[in-house]
């Protein structure tokens, strides 16, 4: 697929990436606060929005490019196909900058979450590991913990439960995965983690709350989350300019 589009898997296109799973309207706040600009060149398969000039945008962290994709909203199969392709370009630092609906009362919408690990219960995560849990990556879970803490940023740590059904997000369903665990749900963070690791990408998912699913109604995700997203994508960039600095620990 990159050979087509005149590319040599292999070559170092970009150091790091950020992973935007969030509408277009959203994904601009991470576009702006990075400072990220339109590519031309087209380096990956599934980027385009529909609600957006989505595509591909990069930045400079660090003195490094950064392929920055917003709008990648709906789940498994473009995770894979992205992270696969941004690995094969020599992506080794991904974050994803995402939202995600609570499975517990205490999960207000605007509390900033990050995934230590996910339950693997969605089709595309199974092809990658016949592991039960997959997680983030030790080293960028320990350096987001050390640098939120330091820029005085509140973040619950936990366990996502990732689906590939919407509209099956049944309360049946929400008390099994509670009972095994999982604090919220989104369509993103078990692939993320399974395909990652999988191609040797290390990966961490970082965002707010958007809605609640703890009881037996759904508390909407129409809010606006300005505040706790630039906080997250704050955080995204102190991380990638920690790990992309000259003398930052070698990569495994």
């Amino acid at each position: 697929m990159l050979a087509h589009r005149g590319l040599k898997p292999g070559q170092r296109a970009f150091a790091a990436a950020v992973l935007c799973f969030r509408n277009w309207e959203n994904s601009r706040r991470a576009l702006r606060r990075l400072g990220a600009r339109p590519v031309r060149r087209r380096y990956l398969s599934f980027v385009q929005g529909a609600e957006g000039p989505s595509g591909l945008w990069s930045c400079r962290i660090a003195g490094q490019r950064v392929a920055v994709l917003p709008h990648l909203v709906w789940g498994g199969p473009s995770v894979a196909v992205v992270v696969e392709e941004l690995a094969a370009l020599g992506v080794r630092w991904a974050l994803g900058f995402g939202a995600s609906g609570a499975l517990r009362e205490d999960l207000s919408p605007g509390t900033i979450v990050g995934a230590e690990r996910a339950l693997v219960s969605c089709g595309t995560s199974r092809e990658y590991t016949r592991e039960r849990v997959v997680g983030a990556d030790p080293e960028l879970l320990q350096l987001a913990r050390k640098l939120a803490t330091e820029a005085g940023v509140t973040i619950r740590w936990g366990t996502a439960w990732t689906t590939d059904t919407l509209y099956r997000e049944l309360p049946s369903r929400v008390r099994a995965w509670r009972r095994r665990g999982a604090d919220w749900l989104n369509m993103e963070t078990a692939s993320f983690y399974a395909v990652a690791a999988h191609t040797g990408v290390r990966a961490l998912h970082l965002g707010p709350i958007s809605d609640v699913l703890a009881g037996q109604s759904w508390d909407t995700w129409y809010r606006d989350l300005t505040g706790p997203d630039e906080v997250t994508v704050r955080l995204c960039r102190r991380v990638l300019e920690r790990v992309l600095q000259p003398g930052a620990p070698p990569e495994r």
